[in-house]
């Protein structure tokens, strides 16, 4: 037996995503772990160092270690 899909609206979708804080450094670790898991390697050091968050970020962190 099939479940049911479930149908959202775009209103109903934009109106969830305004109810979310999406921290700048929470999205800046995102496009870092893109251009990284996709081999954009020379896009992802010149993305970590024109954005300031990322600089600030820990060498630890695990999408930095280029």
């Amino acid at each position: 037996m099939e479940t049911p899909k479930i149908v959202v609206t775009s209103e109903d979708w934009e109106s969830k995503l305004s109810d979310v804080e999406i921290l700048i450094e929470d999205m800046n670790r995102l496009v870092m772990n893109l251009l990284v898991a996709e081999g954009y390697r020379e896009a992802a050091e010149k993305f970590k160092e024109e954005s300031i968050t990322m600089r600030i970020l820990s060498d630890d962190d695990s999408c930095l270690n280029l």
